[in-house]
């Protein structure tokens, strides 16, 4: 485990009553996150001691193939509007990631606690627009279509 992670990170964590996990095999810390919207993420506290960098991410969504051109849209638009957070797309899987340079840094452990809120919050507010591009419009079965037009056109026959 790094020791960003383990003299930083995780006292840090506890000091609020932040619940993690270790994963043993990265040596990442992680953190549980629901968003407004029910959806739920395990946010990834990843460290490394010789660039004195913290990267905390999270895979956001799987686009349908389909999707990808119109959802890389909204991915670079996001990308314009939050500075702190990254937006990425590799094949069909949308990525969002922090990154935190520590060098210098007196309380790192602060700096990195407002780099997960800063993805927290970005999430949230992002998330909509993506999972919308993602699915693209839904629309009702035809045969439910076809129903409701013939019982519009029935109240519309129907003498009062």
């Amino acid at each position: 485990m790094s020791d960003i992670l383990q003299h930083a990170v995780i006292p840090n964590l506890e000091a609020t009553g932040t619940p993690y996990l270790l994963d043993p095999g990265s040596g990442a810390v992680v953190l549980p996150f629901e968003a407004e919207h029910g959806v739920r993420f395990l946010l990834y506290v990843l460290a490394d001691d010789e660039r004195a960098e913290v990267t905390v991410s999270t895979t956001v969504l799987e686009v349908p193939s389909l999707r990808r051109g119109r959802v890389a849209l909204v991915v670079a638009d996001l990308n314009t509007r939050y500075r702190a957070v990254t937006f990425s797309m590799a094949k069909c899987t949308v990525y969002a990631d922090a990154c935190v340079d520590l060098a210098y840094c007196t309380d790192p452990g602060t700096l990195v606690r407002l780099a997960v809120e800063r993805l927290m919050c970005a999430l949230s507010l992002a998330y909509p627009a993506i999972a919308t591009n993602a699915r693209g419009r839904q629309r009702r079965p035809k045969v439910l279509r076809e129903v409701e037009q013939i019982l519009t056109n029935m109240t519309a026959i129907a003498p009062e």
